[in-house]
């Protein structure tokens, strides 16, 4: 009896020693429950770009992190973003929604309905967005830049000695601002990893825009922005809270003109896709250790439970639709392939799960640019095909597809 708890507890051991080991990813990607994604912040989580209105579908860096945790397994994200929100507005937010008071825009953040719209819809959703963020597994924060945004101008109107004096007191503001919105989060969720992101400084020293001493001024004030913030990381991490610093900032340096609107005809400060492509890395680098991007899209890039499809022969689009070689897309799935030639039939299994499609078409090469085929299933190039979505959703996978990346991620 002694040698058998010995053994049970040995073993034990040996299983708790394993999963402690096990690299996140890897432990994540044996999941069967979903990933949830929350984001919150300014018009940087919104993904806005010049041009944009409320009917732009963005594509920032939010959507971008929504897709590398896709890479792990079945994910969701919700976007609460407002453009124009400061700390103070945050804060604001978060502790009507804590609270569950019925409040007005203007007391959220006097006039920012007139710049983001979607804050009366956010109001409304103060319930929702709570559900959401006590379900998280991660949530991102972006916050800040719209409490300095005005430095630069103010630089050209005060003394050295009054700008310093107004840098420490708007940096104070936002640590204060950031500390109590935390402190919500941490009550809501004590086990989701939080995520927050520094500033980044977007202007860049060129001749007619910023002269050498501002230039100087904003990257110091960028380094004490990220000082403090690391102050607040380091903290809660001594309380062994999941709080993490994404130093996007650090990333801007020298890139000024590469990531922002900087050099447009009316210049905008936000990034543009490459800005929120280094936003994304940095983030994903601080969650993951990693940045994964498929190594290629033409005609568009499969990502099965986390790893890119690997078959001779590539996708064809038809119709708008995927389909794919059936016996080398079903091995990729882990399923298997049964062929009855008499009714022209495959059927292909997965576990409990079994699809049968029937074969009802014949195309060639040049035929696919105008065919209207939407059937599951067709002859092309002398081998069988399958829609890729048909096959994985009828065996129980999750497919997402995104079209800005050209990237599906299909998930057990």
């Amino acid at each position: 009896m002694k040698n058998i708890i010995k053994k049970t507890c040995l073993l034990l051991f040996v299983c708790l020693f394993i999963v402690g080991n096990m690299n996140p990813s890897t432990a994540f990607a044996q999941e069967t429950k979903a990933f949830h994604y929350v984001a919150l912040g300014d018009s940087i989580t919104v993904g806005f770009e010049p041009g944009m209105n409320l009917n732009t579908v963005p594509y920032g860096f939010v959507e971008r992190i929504y897709e590398q945790a896709l890479y792990n397994g079945r994910a969701d994200y919700a976007n609460y973003g407002v453009g124009g929100m400061t700390s103070t507005g945050l804060i604001n937010y978060l502790q009507a929604m804590k609270d569950g008071k019925a409040v007005t825009t203007e007391e959220i953040q006097p006039k920012l309905v007139q710049i983001d719209p979607r804050l009366e819809e956010r109001i409304k959703q103060m319930n929702t967005v709570q559900s959401k963020i006590k379900e998280a597994d991660l949530i991102t924060v972006t916050i800040g830049g719209n409490d300095i945004r005005d430095l630069p101008e103010v630089y050209k109107q005060k003394t050295k000695t009054e700008f310093e004096e107004i840098v420490k007191t708007r940096l104070g503001q936002i640590d204060q601002n950031v500390r109590a919105s935390l402190a919500i989060l941490f009550e809501l969720n004590p086990k989701a990893t939080i995520v927050l992101a520094d500033q980044y400084q977007p202007y860049p020293h060129i001749a007619n825009m910023t002269d050498k001493v501002l230039f100087d001024t904003l990257n110091e004030m960028r380094l004490q922005y990220h000082s403090e913030f690391q102050k607040i990381v380091k903290e809660y991490q001594t309380e062994s809270k999941k709080l993490l610093l994404a130093p996007v900032g650090e990333a801007f340096v020298g890139n000024e003109i590469l990531y922002t609107h900087i050099l447009r005809k009316v210049p905008d400060i936000h990034p543009n896709q490459n800005g929120y492509e280094a936003i994304a890395r940095v983030i994903a680098e601080t969650v993951w250790g990693e940045y994964k991007q498929p190594s290629f899209t033409d005609p568009i890039a499969i990502i099965v439970g986390g790893a890119e499809l690997d078959i001779k022969d590539k996708p064809v689009l038809i119709n708008g639709r995927t389909y794919l070689p059936i016996r080398e897309y079903a091995e990729q799935l882990g399923a298997k392939v049964e062929w009855e030639g008499k009714t022209k039939s495959a059927k292909i299994s997965y576990e409990d799960r079994l699809a049968t499609f029937t074969s009802q078409a014949v195309l060639r090469t040049e035929d696919v640019a105008t065919s209207k085929f939407d059937g599951n299933i067709l002859l092309y190039n002398s081998k069988t095909y399958v829609s890729l979505r048909a096959v994985a959703e009828e065996l129980g996978f999750d497919v997402i597809y995104i079209a800005k990346s050209k990237t599906a991620y299909i998930n057990k």
